[in-house]
């Protein structure tokens, strides 16, 4: 994670003074927000790459992922599959794609960093996801990894305190009881990355977050290693027709100038659901953090009992009259 100086805040002070998302979070700006907490606002995207297309973001300013101190990170990427599951229900789909662009050249359209949750199912036309291809990986890619990215994980979990085992691997670059990390067999271009785990709905928010931890020390690997202009972090969960298995894994994408990857595709011209998905999704999201502002419900059982007895009184009187 980068180390923000006074003088780094000064810039990103400066950038916020400008920044459509800032404005939003602020209340300056109208977005439809469809979940908050004190550390990220999710809304929907008014240029949806498909139904229910949501933006997860943090409410400080912040570039891109290396900036994200670890408190939020963890935050974060922990409440995605709940943040899933309650956009899955609300859109009545199944899977998902979380994409994460990190730089212009990797598609990242905004200054201030976020995450692009895409509800998916079978038949829906958004189906950009097929990672693969007939690159190759050269031999010094391969060594950068397999020496790197071990490391830069126990790194991590020395100064978390956590730790989730890792495993000896031959044919992984990286492996814990999370997370099988690989080189992919048919890589889109070098240095192309595979992340596999459990399937994400069931991932507890520990174990979420960990996984974008890999995600993004892959990433930092590629960027400084090879050099890479930028970086994407694409998540595929549960079926679609780029995911014909429905198995969870992560791509990581080394990115650099007209590489011709696709990360989002072209918005749908159809927005006429976006008031309906903001008022559905809303609603799923609710019960992950209720409003601190509404009243508690206190139920009094001393006088619950006293009307009853008064409610079961006058039935009695309309029935038997007098003679009671």
């Amino acid at each position: 994670m980068v180390e923000i100086t006074p003088e780094i805040q000064a810039q990103l002070d400066e950038q916020k003074k400008n920044c459509i998302f800032c404005k939003i979070i602020s209340g300056e700006q109208e977005g439809k927000k469809v979940y908050e907490d004190e550390e990220i606002v999710a809304l929907l995207d008014i240029n949806p790459a498909c139904k229910g297309h949501v933006l997860v973001l943090p409410k400080e300013h912040y570039p891109i992922m290396p900036y994200v101190p670890p408190q939020t990170f963890a935050h974060m990427f922990g409440l995605m599959p709940k943040l899933v599951k309650a956009v899955n229900k609300a859109t009545i789909t199944t899977g998902v794609n979380i994409v994460v662009a990190n730089g212009g050249v990797a598609g990242q359209k905004a200054p201030h960093f976020l995450v692009h949750l895409l509800p998916r199912e079978c038949g829906d036309g958004h189906d950009i996801y097929d990672y693969s291809g007939n690159s190759s990986h050269d031999e010094k890619t391969k060594q950068l990894m397999i020496n790197n990215i071990p490391i830069m994980m126990q790194n991590h979990f020395s100064r978390t305190g956590v730790n989730y085992g890792v495993v000896q691997s031959s044919d992984a670059v990286y492996q814990d009881s999370i997370v099988t990390c690989k080189l992919a067999e048919n890589p889109v271009v070098n240095g192309h990355m595979i992340i596999e785990t459990d399937a994400f709905h069931e991932l507890s928010e520990e174990q979420a977050s960990h996984l974008f931890y890999v995600g993004s020390y892959c990433a930092t690997a590629i960027f400084e290693g090879m050099g890479a202009h930028g970086s994407n972090i694409i998540l595929q969960s549960g079926k679609s027709n780029d995911n014909d298995t429905g198995k969870t894994r992560i791509h990581v994408l080394p990115r650099f100038q007209d590489d011709g990857i696709e990360i989002l595709g072209n918005p749908i011209s159809d927005k006429s659901h976006i008031d309906e998905m903001h008022s559905m999704i809303k609603s799923e999201t609710f019960i992950l953090n209720p409003s601190p502002e509404r009243e508690p419900l206190i139920i009094n059982l001393d006088e619950m009992k006293k009307e009853d007895d008064e409610i079961t009184k006058a039935i009695n009187k309309i029935k038997y009259g007098n003679n009671i």
